[in-house]
């Protein structure tokens, strides 16, 4: 959430290429509305399409996402869990 959205699919693919094969990945990013966002400290919050994310991941299976209130800070976020084939 804190990388800028052309950056995410670079990201994921190097997690997945350091996650041995049976692995399980879990990412979760606060959900940003429209367009991205800074807070009071500065701190870059992109509005990111979690279908992006799922398209990077194809080495894996997806077991679980899901959005939902997050408990500790009350805002909006997106969680996957995946697994490497």
């Amino acid at each position: 959430m804190h990388l800028d959205a052309l950056l995410v699919p670079l990201a994921v693919r190097r997690l997945l290429a350091i996650l041995a094969p049976g692995g399980v990945l879990y990412l979760s990013w606060r959900v940003t509305e429209g367009i991205d966002q800074r807070d009071e400290r500065g701190r870059l919050y992109t509005a990111l399409d979690p279908a992006m994310v799922v398209a990077t991941l194809t080495p894996t299976d997806v077991l679980f996402e899901e959005s939902g209130v997050s408990e500790s800070s009350g805002k909006l976020v997106h969680r996957i869990v995946a697994q490497r084939r």
